[in-house]
């Protein structure tokens, strides 16, 4: 609860790590009249270290989210690739995010947001439209 309010003082653009429906309906009851963008977060490699929902069960609370919370926007999916120093591992969990967004874009899905520092450039190859870019900024060379 504490968490939502500092996240709401912050008046976030857009909230990349919605993970579930409980923090979606919780997010609504406090937004009232205003407007929050978000992105659901997949947990396409399944892994226990992550959040998010799953791959199989994404479409469902998708689409739950937006029928019951009118205040959040959803416009896409989020994930972060598998942490593993396979390639194949990482590739997989943004092709599966790839699938869940998808299927999605007829709920007005435009966001695909998949990527980091050290793996954009394969999550661009995969379709991502916003990649979160940190470190390589300020990369020394």
């Amino acid at each position: 609860e504490n968490k939502i309010n500092t996240l709401l003082s912050l008046q976030p653009t857009l909230l990349h790590s919605l993970d579930s429906l409980k923090l979606a309906q919780a997010l609504q009851k406090r937004l009232g009249e205003r407007k929050l963008r978000a992105l659901l977060q997949v947990n396409a490699a399944n892994e226990a270290s992550k959040n998010g929902v799953s791959a199989e069960t994404a479409k469902t609370i998708y689409e739950e989210i937006l029928s019951t919370c009118p205040s959040i926007m959803l416009e896409g999916v989020m994930c972060i690739g598998a942490h593993s120093e396979n390639r194949a591992d990482i590739e997989a969990s943004f092709k599966r995010t790839r699938d869940v967004f998808d299927t999605l874009q007829d709920k007005g899905a435009k966001i695909l947001s998949m990527g980091m520092s050290g793996d954009f450039e394969m999550a661009i190859a995969y379709g991502a439209n916003l990649v979160r870019i940190g470190s390589k900024l300020f990369e020394r060379k």
